[in-house]
């Protein structure tokens, strides 16, 4: 393509070799860092909701001694 053509030969080079470019690895890099933070997020709800329905347990049995 005439991208190619553009690129710098140590470029092609590397990516020829199967090397990500430095663009590319920073990329891989920060998309692993969100999938990340995203099963954080996922992990911290599950903990909200479990917490939530304990305290609606609780809260029912209280209702009945008051």
């Amino acid at each position: 393509s005439d991208n190619d053509d553009l690129e710098e030969p140590a470029t092609r080079l590397r990516r020829r070799r199967g090397h990500s470019t430095p663009v590319e690895a920073q990329l891989t890099q920060q998309t692993a860092l969100l999938n990340t933070m995203m099963q954080q997020m996922k992990d911290l709800d599950a903990r909200v909701d479990a917490s939530q329905e304990a305290t609606a347990k609780v809260a029912a049995k209280n209702v009945g001694f008051t």
